[in-house]
């Protein structure tokens, strides 16, 4: 890895939100997070700096020394979060798609076509709900173990079985844990079945009814990639001071 004088920029700007990172001999220092259409104002806050890099959807929109695709910031990012310890797969979810990264094949799928398993989703069933999405975790832990069945893997039409499900007077925080047992089942399509170890990183990360429900689902466990949703500003860094 090249050491410099001065912090590091790492920049992900995703469709969602724009994040930032200041980092100095490979530690955090500060992290910055706006929405995505906002990004330029993370240029305000970057320091005299020895390098900036860059990834996500606007990479190319921001000057920077070197820039890296989502998928290999993730890989990069994670490696170094967990000091050194490589997952079988990593789960990054983003607000627009979901990418499922098998580290052993390095190969990667992605769930663009469809809100389900993204971001996006949930705040789409939070906002019907009249819940904070950061709420929705402790919402489900209140669920005691229990949730009901949600078919269907379009966010409309899973609406509609929401709507029936608390027509028929079931509890918010049974439909709540429904909703994200749906959402890892729809993540768990993309995963394959020998792997032994998950890293989950991007915002919904943060959920732990999520965490909760793609462990039971998969059947193992599924350790949070800390601090989630600056992952692939971290992993922008890291590839790029590395030869």
């Amino acid at each position: 890895m090249n050491h410099c004088e001065g912090p590091d920029i790492g920049l992900d700007l995703g469709s969602t939100a724009a994040k930032m990172v200041v980092m100095d001999n490979g530690k955090v220092t500060e992290k910055y997070v706006v929405p995505s259409h906002k990004w330029k104002e993370l240029l305000d806050k970057i320091p005299p700096v020895c390098s900036t890099y860059s990834t996500g959807y606007f990479r190319s929109s921001v000057v920077a020394k070197r820039s890296c695709t989502e998928i290999t910031a993730a890989m990069y990012g994670a490696e170094h979060l967990l000091d050194g310890k490589t997952m079988d797969v990593l789960i990054d979810v983003g607000g627009q798609d979901t990418k499922v990264i098998d580290n052993r094949k390095t190969d990667f799928k992605l769930n663009d076509k469809c809100s389900a398993g993204t971001g996006a989703f949930l705040e789409f069933i939070a906002q019907y709900l009249g819940v904070k999405v950061e709420d929705l975790g402790t919402l489900h832990h209140k669920a005691a173990g229990g949730s009901v069945n949600i078919n269907s893997t379009c966010s409309v039409f899973a609406l509609s079985e929401i709507v029936s499900h608390l027509v028929e007077e079931q509890e918010l925080e049974v439909v709540i844990a429904g909703v994200h047992h749906a959402f890892a089942s729809k993540i768990s399509r993309m995963i394959p079945d020998d792997v032994e170890s998950v890293g989950l990183l991007g915002g919904p990360a943060l959920n732990s009814g999520v965490v909760d429900a793609l462990e039971q689902v998969l059947d193992c466990e599924v350790a949070v990639v800390e601090p989630p949703q600056f992952v692939n500003a971290v992993g922008a860094v890291i590839y790029g001071v590395t030869d």
